[in-house]
């Protein structure tokens, strides 16, 4: 069965779907609510969706078809009327059933639990002290009953010890860093003054998102969505809608009550609707709420790929072992992320998912990490010995970037592994880290991650200040010796430095 395209929408009284279905039969949908859950099936498509909060059928849900367009679109009453829905543009959390799993990380065994299928099979709110991020755990030699893991939540079994990679990993670093390549970049420094200087694009999307919280002086609070992005819609031609009077299974849709042109204006706002066979351009893209949005729903918006990315992910369910780990070492990959997308300009080149799996201590490694600090040295030493351009200030302008995406929140972070994940995926050498590492990612930040726990990282990651003592290179007699180097022989004879090729 395929999954259609759908984008959703909402009011105060309603929930509305709308699904791109082309050539079917109208009389054979079926559809099925119950509480949180909605169920859409009709050859050869199907869909399950769970909501965060309860739908009913109570004689006012509706359904339409339109055959010119192959639009069906579903309108269902809210449970409790005014109650906002989060998060209906994370396609991957309502296709995961997770009904029963409250965001937290604090889980227990997995395999009684699942047997057990209680709420407190899936844990409770996380522990958002931020003072843990600077306790670094021990990591032990000894294999424990499951042996050694790799991978995201360590799911997957090895023979070497997390200490023995830590040491390894510090070993092959020592060994590459080249410091005459790192003189080189400190004193031809004119292309890395441009790249410090640079604005990324989600330091663009911050400033938009901080400025539209301070102008509606709610935070990160529910606001009214702007009535230029409410008012946009698609100018279409009027097509033959088919009202699906009949539905062959509980409850059966009433078309009393078509949706009204406010939803869909809000529907088909920047949505590109063609024919399912254009797999790349099928999927529509989500529009803003039109009664309240997030800022930062607001400004961070998904492309038709990211869509479809997002629902094709795998619908899994995570029973966490160590969540700061998690966190700590998603700094690590989107530092490496951050860090490309610096130098290259936003413009990832063929290198990049294998400069960003080098620059990962986590991918190239298997290390793992257990507070902000440690990961955030590892970041720098790494990103002083494999990039193009080995340069102190570039590496501080990576921290500030990755810095930035903990503050969009789960969205900007999302955006960005799926941009990770585009990247490898489409290399033979690092589509199998996509596989043991950014998949699950994409799929547990929608689902798992906690907005309170990313916040206070994201302001740890901000407090904490890299020294170039802490690499353990000596940079800044590197830096002394470069100068007198430069003297020496003066800018005109600079490239006549004693590098090594």
């Amino acid at each position: 069965m395929l999954t259609p395209a759908f984008a959703l929408s909402q009011d105060d009284g309603f929930v509305t779907i709308l699904l791109q279905c082309p050539y079917i039969r109208a009389q054979d949908v079926e559809l099925f609510v119950e509480d949180e859950v909605f169920k859409f099936s009709v050859r050869p498509y199907f869909l399950r969706l769970t909501f965060p909060h309860p739908v009913i059928d109570d004689g006012r849900e509706s359904a339409s078809y339109d055959i010119g367009t192959g639009e069906l679109i579903i309108r269902l009453p809210k449970k409790t009327p005014g109650q906002f829905f989060e998060d209906l543009d994370l396609l991957t959390s309502l296709l995961t059933n997770n009904k029963k799993a409250p965001r937290g990380d604090k889980l227990a065994e997995p395999k009684i639990l699942m047997m057990q299928d209680t709420d407190e099979a899936y844990g409770s709110e996380p522990n958002d002290d931020v003072s843990e991020w600077d306790e670094p755990n021990p990591l032990f030699d000894e294999p424990s009953l499951t042996g050694f893991g790799y991978g995201f939540n360590n799911q997957y079994n090895d023979t070497t010890s997390p200490l023995h990679r830590r040491q390894r990993r510090v070993e092959v670093e020592d060994a590459r860093f080249d410091e005459d390549r790192y003189m080189g970049d400190y004193v031809e420094d004119d292309v890395v003054c441009r790249l410090v200087a640079m604005e990324t694009s989600y330091h663009r999307v911050w400033r938009h998102h901080h400025q539209s919280s301070a102008r509606d002086n709610t935070g990160i609070g529910v606001t009214v969505a702007p009535d230029d992005v409410i008012d946009q819609h698609r100018t279409r031609k009027p097509a033959t809608s088919l009202e699906i009077d009949t539905l062959p299974t509980s409850p059966a849709l009433s078309s009393s009550l078509p949706p009204s042109s406010q939803d869909i204006t809000a529907l088909t706002s920047r949505m590109e609707l063609t024919s399912l066979t254009d797999s790349s351009t099928s999927l529509p893209t989500p529009a803003s709420s039109p009664d309240r949005v997030k800022p930062s729903e607001r400004t961070l918006t998904f492309t038709l790929e990211e869509q479809q990315t997002m629902r094709n992910l795998p619908k899994k369910q995570y029973f966490i072992s160590d969540a700061k780990a998690l966190y700590v070492g998603l700094v690590d990959i989107l530092y490496a992320y951050c860090l490309d997308y610096r130098i290259t300009e936003g413009e990832h080149t063929s290198e990049s998912p294998v400069l960003i799996g080098k620059l990962s201590g986590s991918m190239s490694c298997l290390d793992t990490f257990t507070s902000a600090r440690e990961v955030l040295t590892a970041c720098y030493r790494r990103s002083l010995v494999y990039p193009l351009y080995r340069n102190f200030a570039l590496s501080v302008s990576a921290h500030r970037d990755v810095t930035t995406l903990f503050r969009l929140g789960r969205r900007g972070i999302l955006k960005a592994l799926l941009s990770i994940k585009g990247l490898m995926d489409h290399d033979d050498r690092t589509y199998s880290l996509s596989r043991l590492w950014v998949d699950d990612y994409a799929v547990w930040i929608q689902t798992r991650a906690s907005d309170k726990v990313i916040a206070s990282l994201a302001d740890k990651l901000s407090d904490i200040v890299i020294e170039k003592s802490d690499v353990g290179w000596n940079l800044e007699a590197y830096e002394r010796l470069a100068l007198e180097l430069l003297e020496e022989y003066g800018d005109e004879d600079a490239e006549n430095f004693p590098v090594e090729e």
